[in-house]
């Protein structure tokens, strides 16, 4: 069920996307530095609040969650 959740979800984000760029949104993509930059810059911050605003186990989780995501392709 989660996956077809999952699946909906992404095809209706696709579809909201096209339609603020028909209306004149511009995309923009980051290059692999500006993101690896913007990653440096956050991911202290991260593993600092682990622990009072959320727990390490949860922000390990999470972060496995996103790399797997993103080796999709994503």
């Amino acid at each position: 069920v989660m996956s077809k959740y999952c699946l909906a979800i992404r095809r209706d984000n696709e579809r909201c996307m096209q339609s603020m760029i028909e209306y004149g949104v511009q995309m923009s993509q980051m290059t692999p530095g500006q993101r690896k930059l913007l990653e440096n810059q956050t991911r202290p911050l991260w593993n600092k609040l682990a622990g009072d605003l959320y727990p390490q186990k949860m922000l390990d989780k999470l972060a496995g969650h996103l790399k797997v995501f993103r080796e999709d392709g994503q």
